[in-house]
């Protein structure tokens, strides 16, 4: 996340604005419940700040905090999705050597055999 958030291009840019004003807002918001900063409160007050904002609310106090939390949650999961255990979750192997490539199937060919033949091919 800092790498992203200080990456010099607009979009980051952009995020960096959203990531930081809903991460100020988060600590200030904790502090006005429980007098204490969003590290310094336990993990069930945690959650109640967050679920709050996660929900899609037309409260116009808790703008800033929703767009943050959605792009918040976008970058992380499109981050773990980019490690190898986020590869692993979703059965991605990468790029690997094949010893041999599998036959096109009876499906795959009727789906290619009408372009191609439109191609001459």
């Amino acid at each position: 996340m800092n790498e992203w958030v200080s990456a010099p291009y607009p979009e980051q840019i952009d995020d960096r604005t959203i990531i930081f004003d809903g991460l100020r807002w988060i600590d200030t918001e904790a502090g006005r419940r429980w007098r204490r900063s969003f590290i310094e409160i336990d993990d069930e007050s945690r959650q109640k700040i967050v679920a709050d904002i996660a929900r899609k609310t037309v409260d116009p106090t808790l703008a800033t905090a929703s767009k943050f939390f959605q792009r918040f949650r976008f970058l992380v999961v499109g981050a773990y999705y980019t490690t190898p255990e986020g590869f692993k979750d979703i059965g991605y192997t990468g790029n690997v050597p094949l010893k041999s490539f599998p036959p096109v199937t009876d499906e795959e060919s009727a789906i290619l055999e009408k372009p191609l033949s439109a191609l001459g091919l």
